[in-house]
């Protein structure tokens, strides 16, 4: 049929070829003109949407920029062919998280493993913008490298606290035994001041840390150390010109695990261990989760390789079950002193601690319980270990410490 009526076209009279041609061209000219109103409106939309974000995180410099590539929807052949690659791996936003865009580090071969690179999403899950390392706004680069020399003027220190590794503990001894301000929540509602000489922010929280942010807890002088569990919502405190040097305390990830457990034993006593290890309670390779931003999913060696990259960068590391040594460490690497107690207020507290380590427990090296969150949090095991020769290696080269004696 399609090649009858070439001829039939052909002989047709003029007139009726005029009158055709002319339909068609009014057909285009309607049709197109409509186009641009529909694209019109839907940028429309798309700014008013964008212009209800919260977008304080990102750099002034850069913001005009980040919108209208938002807007453009990444017409940059490179950065789509990237999103493209890229796109089973973005994350969308939780509806409770107060960030307008979230930064999600990908395991994607870098540079170097330290040097992650972040994409950048806005609220409904869709890609923004690549951040590399030497980007204005990389997260990286608001933290110190380790081997640094210390600028104090010019930095904070950020205590990473891994849940259940003595983390209660060692903010006690820092306000306590070394006279060092942190912040947390006390009363409702969270202000910048203080009760019982502590700071009424909780930078436990996303909220929390979203106020400390609004109220430019950086530059406020009121903090000392400051402490959370969000490793990149805890990063975004800081900035290139004023930035953290961080340190954490990483624990065998089973004895973790026990201590988890019987932490919310009370309301999880009918899952038993196994149960709870394998419900939504309980989150598994949190440490490496963390240090990639990789929240949900599966894990492979490429998060493991990033985690460890970024801990030996940037991190002093401090060992749970070597937590006396630890604090030595710690007083050498940020020049702490004891202010209180004529000088026994360290010992204090860790003498609680050895009672809890001499303290019998529920789980045994090698039982079935040992190899099930062994095998359940292989990746923090793993990280755990190496981390373990980052402890010892520290101790050699930067504090002169090359092992760790039985006495502290």
């Amino acid at each position: 049929m399609a090649f009858m009526a070439i001829p039939a076209i052909r002989a047709a009279k003029p007139t009726h070829l005029a009158v055709l041609f002319f339909s068609l061209l009014l057909v285009f000219i309607i049709t197109a003109s409509l186009v641009p109103f529909k694209l019109k409106d839907h940028l429309r939309e798309r700014r008013n949407n964008l212009h209800r974000f919260d977008d304080s995180i990102i750099s002034p410099r850069i913001r005009p920029r980040v919108r209208e590539f938002a807007l453009k929807q990444s017409s940059n052949y490179t950065e789509h062919r990237r999103f493209l690659e890229l796109k089973n791996h973005l994350k969308v936003l939780d509806r409770h998280h107060d960030f307008a865009f979230v930064l999600h580090s990908v395991p994607h071969p870098p540079s170097h493993p330290s040097r992650p690179y972040y994409v950048m999403i806005n609220e409904a899950g869709e890609y923004v913008q690549t951040i590399e390392d030497g980007h204005p706004d990389y997260p990286l680069s608001r933290l110190a490298d380790f081997r640094e020399p210390r600028n104090a003027g010019r930095e904070e220190i950020f205590f990473f606290l891994v849940p259940k590794t003595n983390g209660g503990l060692m903010k006690a001894i820092i306000s306590e035994c070394y006279n060092l301000r942190m912040s947390e929540k006390s009363n409702d509602p969270e202000t910048m001041t203080f009760i019982d000489g502590v700071l009424n922010i909780d930078t436990q929280t996303l909220n929390g840390l979203a106020h400390a942010r609004a109220n430019k807890i950086i530059d406020s002088g009121l903090v000392d150390v400051f402490s959370t569990s969000y490793f990149l919502e805890g990063m975004l405190l800081f900035r290139t010109n004023r930035r953290g040097r961080a340190f954490t305390i990483l624990q065998h990830p089973v004895l973790r695990a026990e201590s988890l457990y019987h932490s919310r034993h009370s309301t999880l006593e009918w899952l038993g261990l196994p149960g709870y290890l394998e419900s939504a309670h309980y989150i598994d390779n949190w440490v490496v989760r963390s240090l990639t931003n990789e929240k949900k999913g599966t894990l492979t060696e490429d998060h493991l390789t990033i985690a460890k990259a970024i801990i030996a960068r940037k991190f002093f590391i401090g060992i749970a079950e070597h937590l006396e040594e630890t604090i030595k460490r710690l007083e050498l690497y940020y020049e702490w002193g004891e202010v209180s107690d004529g000088g026994e207020c360290v010992n204090k507290y860790l003498k609680v601690h050895l009672e809890e380590l001499e303290s019998p427990r529920a789980i045994e090296r090698g039982d079935d319980h040992w190899n099930l969150v062994a095998t359940k949090d292989k990746y923090d095991l793993m990280l755990y270990y190496y981390a373990l020769e980052l402890f010892v290696k520290q101790g050699s080269t930067m504090f002169n410490r090359p092992h760790v004696d039985k006495d502290g």
